[in-house]
């Protein structure tokens, strides 16, 4: 009988810990950070894991000099595990990226595909750190069209991977935009929205703040200013709606502090970030 009340206890102790994890994306979802990372300190043993956990929602939050620390942290300690290797190395090279070190950021999605090939994470961020340097945007489209192949986008890819479907259609509309590309925009802003999770906040506002770099890139300075909009009021507080505060004043946000024509017609930013902002959201 003892052993018996002994398992339902630990059943539901289970069961309210992995209710609390679950939580804790809600609240990344939300951009509501500081209580996401209350959560994961409070459900994490100390470790590994822990410190990708808390080093995944601190580079959410755009808090790059605590997110850092935290990524090397679980990097040296990965114990052999490929998985939390190849996560912690994508958040770090997202991390070095918004700072403007593109070379070492370029490393970490190297080496993180080197573990692990044919992830979405990893290709696409080296796509994102050659449109943010500049000058190799037909390479960066090479990475992009990676992902799909021959046959196109694949449901089993994006299963394994990751459901990363709106950031291969955002970061392909900018690649075309900086090729010159602009007939072929339109349908890629288009699928980039459609694909977009518009109860995320910080999947809203990457989006957004990629398409107005597209736009930007085509010389429609008014479109691009009210994709940036768009990006801070769904993700004030965390990574993308700092990196949009900057993109309307520089062609790529470089150096952030760590510690902080076409006859087509583009289609408007259609997610509405007011019906997803955090104070807006139920916490159930």
């Amino acid at each position: 009988m003892i052993a018996w009340f002994i398992l339902l206890l630990l059943l539901a102790m289970g069961v309210v810990w992995f209710a609390l994890g679950a939580s804790s994306d809600h609240f990344v979802a939300q951009g509501r950070y500081d209580v996401a990372l209350r959560i994961v300190a409070l459900t994490t043993l100390r470790g590994t894991g822990r410190s990708y956990l808390l080093g995944d929602v601190l580079t959410a939050a755009g808090r790059y000099e605590e997110a850092e620390r935290m990524l090397r942290d679980a990097i040296d300690h990965a114990g052999g595990s490929k998985v939390d290797t190849v996560l912690a190395l994508e958040d770090l090279g997202n991390v070095v990226m918004d700072t403007g070190h593109f070379e070492e950021a370029q490393r970490c999605f190297r080496d993180a595909a080197d573990i692990l090939p044919n992830r979405s994470p990893s290709a696409t961020g080296m796509a994102e750190v050659l449109l943010r340097r500049g000058g190799d945007a037909a390479r960066a489209l090479e990475y992009i069209e990676d992902l799909a192949g021959p046959s196109g986008l694949s449901r089993n890819k994006w299963t394994i991977n990751g459901i990363t479907s709106d950031d291969y259609w955002a970061l392909k509309a900018w690649a075309l935009a900086e090729l010159g590309r602009s007939s072929e925009v339109a349908r890629a802003v288009a699928a980039a929205i459609r694909h977009t999770n518009p109860k995320s906040c910080p999947e809203v506002a990457a989006t957004y703040r990629r398409l107005g770099m597209a736009m930007q890139a085509m010389g429609r300075g008014a479109e691009a200013k009210e994709y940036f909009e768009r990006a801070r009021n769904a993700d004030p507080s965390g990574r993308w709606g700092v990196l949009a505060s900057y993109s309307g004043l520089s062609r790529t946000p470089v150096g952030l502090p760590r510690g902080t024509s076409t006859s087509s017609k583009i289609p408007p930013a259609s997610l509405s970030a007011s019906n997803i902002s955090s104070s807006s959201i139920s916490t159930r």
